[in-house]
């Protein structure tokens, strides 16, 4: 538990360090004085002042903040420094700023995917005849197949993936067939016949011949060819997570195929980030990249307090040709936008808590 804990927290502060360092250099670049990095809310536990800015790590780790000098139209505002004032920039520049820490995310998480797919492998689908389990006193436990084995071939035939081995066995029937495996770069042949397994039958399916074989690990890495493919491949993989993630939150508004039940909260990433782990720092690294995604996506939803809240009433501000929304409709934006937040924490907890309990 302990382990999973602190796998969760790593991930999670490497990730709002990069969320939270896109709107601080954005800032730095643009001559907007930081009065504050800040990773973590609540009580400072260690700080340290740097220059104008004071860099610290607080109490809860669930996020973090830059703090800008004349962030909010009220701050009382030097007139010697108001050049330095994030309220009194640009439009591009305020949208620069904000803009920044969702950007950050997004290209940390293709660089990452960039680095793994170039010198790992691509993620993807493990299509080989791979044993994963064996069914006992099946056809093929008994003749001798052992897990991480690999079905090469049957009678003689090329077995090229998972499916056409399948397809080969159901359509020999009961015939017995010499079956080929890959073991620790061994190829080792054994005799058996495929039989009608009562884990083979589903509800609605068709009697099928089987040899007792499981697949349960369905995704590897594949080495990539080249650069240029890995960068295509990390593209792709942000494009349709992006994707993904969009219309997800499309169907729990519109409440189409999931509701606000199927919702993960921390619990449910922090499991997720351990099993990664697990199976090793290749998955880590990858579940990194798709949190990345996770979180400049989510964080880009037009809610208040949020960066896409934010970006919101800049572009309100625009529409009014510079006239910031009035106080009274900020006040119960800035009230909604933490309902909702507090709406949503709470669902998710309650969602990780009932999975725990009904496991």
């Amino acid at each position: 538990m302990l382990q999973t804990f602190s796998i969760f927290i790593a991930v999670l502060v490497i990730l709002i360090i990069v969320h939270e360092f896109g709107h601080f250099i954005v800032a730095k670049f643009t001559k907007v004085k930081v009065e504050k990095f800040a990773i973590g809310f609540g009580k400072e536990l260690i700080g340290r002042t740097f220059g104008e800015t004071r860099y610290c790590v607080n109490l809860i780790p669930l996020g973090g903040y830059v703090k800008l000098y004349g962030e909010n139209r009220y701050d009382k505002i030097d007139d010697k420094m108001r050049y330095r004032s994030f309220f009194d920039q640009s439009y591009w520049v305020r949208f620069s700023i904000i803009f920044a820490g969702p950007f950050f995310n997004l290209i940390c998480s293709l660089m990452v995917l960039f680095c793994l797919y170039a010198f790992v492998g691509v993620y993807g689908p493990d299509k080989s005849a791979t044993v994963n389990e064996l069914i006992n006193d099946s056809p093929a436990a008994l003749a001798g197949l052992q897990v991480n084995d690999v079905i090469v071939e049957i009678n003689g035939k090329n077995i090229a993936d998972w499916e056409a081995m399948t397809a080969f066995i159901e359509a020999n029937g009961p015939k017995p067939i010499v079956v080929t495996v890959s073991r620790n770069g061994k190829r080792i042949s054994y005799n058996l016949a495929p039989q009608l397994l009562e884990q083979s039958v589903k509800d609605g399916d068709k009697p099928a011949y089987k040899i007792g074989i499981i697949k349960k690990v369905n995704a590897i890495f594949t080495p990539s060819h080249s650069y240029r493919e890995a960068l295509y491949q990390a593209g792709y993989t942000c494009f349709s997570m992006s994707k993904a993630i969009i219309v997800t939150i499309s169907d729990l508004i519109m409440q189409k195929e999931k509701g606000v039940q199927d919702i993960g909260g921390p619990i449910a990433v922090a499991k997720a980030t351990q099993v990664s782990y697990e199976r090793g720092m290749s998955f880590l690294v990858y579940i990194f990249a798709m949190l990345g995604i996770n979180l400049a996506l989510i964080n880009l939803i037009p809610i208040p307090m949020l960066d896409g809240g934010r970006l919101g009433g800049l572009f309100i501000e625009i529409l009014r040709r510079g006239k910031p929304m009035p106080d009274n409709i900020t006040h119960v934006g800035n009230v909604t936008g933490q309902i909702i937040i507090a709406v949503l924490l709470y669902i998710v907890v309650f969602n990780d808590i009932k999975n725990i309990l009904t496991q």
